[in-house]
């Protein structure tokens, strides 16, 4: 049996280790038959690192102000 393996880029590079002149068309298809497009397009592949990496920044910085937030009230409610 074969292991998959992902490298860190995107899926549409992984895609094309295979055939590094495939098209986006071509892309498209292999991902269609292997049945994973609905997956690809629900998520946010097409953001580039820059937008997930800013993405992700601002969810961790919610997520900080949140608990510090409840931090705050905690310690209101001694």
């Amino acid at each position: 049996m074969q292991e998959p393996i992902l490298f860190n880029q995107t899926i549409k590079d992984n895609v094309k280790y295979g055939n590094p002149q495939a098209t986006d068309s071509m892309v498209r298809r292999a991902c269609e038959q292997a049945n994973a497009l609905q997956f690809i397009e629900s998520n946010f592949e097409e953001m580039d690192k820059d937008q997930r990496k800013e993405t992700a920044f601002k969810d961790f910085n919610s997520k900080v102000e949140q608990l510090a937030a409840e931090m705050i009230n905690f310690d209101a409610l001694k």
